[in-house]
């Protein structure tokens, strides 16, 4: 078992990925109090989402810069995925689940399945998204 601690400040967010080579992962949202339009809800795509052929790199695409380089436009592992290609996938079937970012809320994800941290909203001020992460290994 395996933990980190993230914290996700307004405008922040964790591009689509997927944890593979773990039996599964887990995110605990260890903030105080949140509120539904901040945003931050843990988006699953749907399981029949085949992500097959989608190569990553390790090179920021073009119109980003420094300050997108953490939980912006990279996933946790600095690469990011061909955006036009991830969307074509996505919208094949196009629809997943949402959960939302509720204080002491426990998520456990499956091994191998897409999903991603919706971009913190501008409403949310100073509170940070805050959640312990981590792999069954």
């Amino acid at each position: 078992l395996s933990m980190m601690v993230h914290s996700y400040a307004s405008g922040a967010e964790l591009s689509w990925h997927r944890d593979s080579g773990v039996l599964g992962g887990y995110t605990f949202f260890a903030h105080r109090d949140w509120h539904h339009m901040w945003g931050g809800n843990l988006l699953i795509a749907d399981p029949s989402t085949s992500f097959e052929g989608i190569r990553v790199s390790k090179k920021p695409h073009k119109n980003t810069d420094l300050k997108d380089s953490f939980g912006k436009l990279y996933s946790a592992r600095g690469v990011t995925f061909d955006h036009d290609l991830e969307k074509e996938v996505l919208f094949d079937p196009g629809y997943g689940q949402y959960i939302m970012a509720k204080p002491n809320r426990l998520v456990i994800i499956a091994n191998n399945i897409f999903h991603k941290v919706e971009r913190i909203d501008a409403a949310a001020g100073m509170n940070n998204r805050v959640s312990l992460t981590g792999f069954f290994e």
